[in-house]
């Protein structure tokens, strides 16, 4: 297993729209689960690592 560097963990939370291994766009996240937390299984379909968001709430906006 990979482990990320802290260069690779840095530019993954500054834009999680790339796998944090390959830099590839082509990831997929799986359902958002609550049950212990809020989290989320996300994978890079190019090199195939498999990672988990840790989800937090930072913002509420009000439906009109």
């Amino acid at each position: 297993m990979t482990k990320l560097t802290l260069e690779q963990k840095a530019a993954y939370l500054a834009d999680p729209d790339h796998c944090p291994f390959c830099n590839s766009a082509n990831i997929e996240g799986e359902a958002v689960d609550f049950s212990d937390g809020v989290s989320q299984d996300v994978s890079c379909v190019d090199c195939g690592h498999r990672w988990t968001d840790v989800l937090k709430v930072v913002e509420i906006k009000e439906v009109a």
